[in-house]
């Protein structure tokens, strides 16, 4: 579904249950504003519309929402879709229910490509090398220093 909901300067409640209008940040109040929002009030709709049209499938709620919203004009575009939610309209016109069914537009995502590591072979090859000589080395110069010492 494509449509536009409010998603600036929203007024929310309080932790005390007052209205408010924004949040306090390091620099000062903040607006309360986003996209998260926008969907409150997009779900808050389609449950009022269940809940007014029980028989509605949710192709048809998704029908009610977008042929109700309000579009500037120009059709349905990338910006608004087909424009701001009513709620007042979607909740009161009387308009066609629309299709009981959506056809939809799914298409199987190809399995994700599995990227072999690095091969560590190599490096573990040399740190083995390195760790045998230094302890040949090592056990070497105690050799040496015991008998040395004889």
């Amino acid at each position: 579904m494509d449509v536009a909901a409010p998603a600036e300067n929203i007024v929310a409640l309080g932790d005390t249950g007052e209205p408010v209008n924004a949040l306090q940040g390091r620099e000062g109040p903040v607006p309360i504003a986003g996209t998260s929002f926008a969907a409150a009030y997009v779900s808050g709709l389609a449950a009022l519309l269940r809940q007014r049209f029980p028989d509605l499938t949710p192709a048809q709620i998704i029908h009610r929402i977008t042929a109700t919203a309000r579009h500037p004009g120009g059709g349905v575009d990338d910006l608004v879709g087909a424009g701001v939610i009513d709620a007042v309209a979607a909740l009161t016109w009387d308009i066609p229910p629309g299709p009981a069914s959506a056809p939809y537009n799914v298409r199987r995502l190809p399995p994700p490509v599995v990227e072999p590591g690095p091969d560590r072979r190599p490096i573990t090859a040399v740190a083995l090398v390195a760790v045998g000589l230094t302890l040949a080395l090592g056990l070497g110069a105690l050799a040496r220093r015991a008998l040395s010492r004889r």
